[in-house]
């Protein structure tokens, strides 16, 4: 007679591929601690061929054994994921630094008073000795929708001038967003008799991508997406009322989404 497994053993199993990620993470976050251009490109190069194998390869073995297990641990799952993003949140932005033009848009307008869609940066006189601004899409106007903007003019104002905050605040929205995902996901997942809960949430809350596009580097993507995803939940509990009005804010952050208004009509 085949034993099935212990909840140690299982729960074991997704421990060793969890550690090991935290590790690159960590890795990653020691790595850019002075800033995106910290090393020579030759040593930039070589280390994000390194942590992007890694991880994959690390998602790729956690995946396999979440189809494994009988019963997924969630509580291993969520434990790392914090932990992942915590070590993530701490990461300088190294890739994509959009935010960094995040904070050049809200300072724009809590200090100078102007409209990032009608100045562009370089329209404020001595700019570069602000400590607040940075050299990110300086000669085009703002090229997001009027809710990123107020929610990038409200951050920068609790921030009260101070950068580093400023970049906090960012990547505390993402962070809320994150786990407003994860659940929805968790959510939405039960509704559907063919997906495993576990699997979804794995997927989601583990995936390189997603931590190191949008809690690292902070990107506004991760707001779309949660806007997106909301208004598939609702599609699923039959809310349909609220589906325009979600796909409506998310094309206010960025315009991509407009074109689900027509099919969710």
């Amino acid at each position: 007679m085949q034993l099935s497994p212990s909840p140690n053993i299982r729960t074991n199993s997704l421990v060793v591929p969890g550690a090991l990620t935290a590790a690159v993470y960590l890795f990653i976050c020691l790595f850019y601690v002075k800033g995106p251009q910290a090393h020579s490109k030759t040593s930039r190069e070589l280390f994000a061929w390194f942590f992007c194998s890694a991880l994959l390869f690390l998602f790729w073995k956690g995946y396999q054994r979440i189809n494994q297990a009988d019963k997924p641990p969630i509580r291993v799952i969520v434990i790392f994921a914090g932990l992942f993003c915590l070590l993530a949140f701490l990461t300088v932005p190294f890739h994509s630094t959009d935010v960094f033009g995040y904070i050049n848009r809200g300072w724009q307008q809590v200090h100078y008073g102007q409209n990032p869609y009608v100045h562009h940066l370089n329209d404020i006189p001595n700019w570069r000795q602000d400590p607040m601004l940075r050299e990110h899409w300086i000669y085009n106007p703002n090229p997001y929708g009027f809710l990123f903007t107020l929610l990038a003019r409200l951050l920068v104002r609790l921030s009260s001038g101070n950068w580093w905050v400023a970049l906090a605040l960012f990547k505390t929205v993402n962070v809320l967003t994150y786990a407003g995902t994860g659940w929805l996901l968790w959510s939405a997942s039960k509704r559907v008799s063919y997906l495993r809960p576990e699997t979804v949430l794995y997927l989601f809350l583990w995936n390189p991508l997603i931590l190191l596009h949008h809690i690292a580097n902070g990107h506004n993507d991760l707001l779309v997406g949660f806007l997106v995803v909301l208004a598939a939940y609702l599609s699923l509990t039959k809310k349909y009322f609220w589906i325009v009005p979600a796909l409506a804010a998310a094309t206010l952050l960025k315009f991509g989404p407009v074109l689900l208004i027509p099919p969710a009509l």
